[in-house]
């Protein structure tokens, strides 16, 4: 019987904190209105393998924290990043 080598494959994740200001008008909206009344503290940049993946918001509202995702366009993600 022949033995088929083991590969493992890295997934190499990175976020970078980035001004909300200086996103795409797009993801600046989805962001805030994905935070609703609460206040966007943190913004992240997402990246795997090298690629933009999406942007994640930390949100406060009142005694609150939650995070949220939108993709790198603005557009709900199909699943967190």
């Amino acid at each position: 019987m022949k033995q088929i080598p083991k590969v493992l494959f890295a997934v190499l994740a990175l976020g970078l904190v980035v001004s909300l200001d200086s996103l795409p008008a797009p993801v600046q909206d989805a962001l805030k209105q994905a935070a609703g009344k609460g206040t966007i503290q943190v913004v992240e940049s997402l990246t795997k393998n090298g690629n933009l993946v999406a942007y994640e918001g930390h949100v406060k509202s009142g005694k609150k924290r939650f995070e949220i995702q939108v993709g790198p366009n603005g557009e709900k993600l199909k699943r967190p990043e």
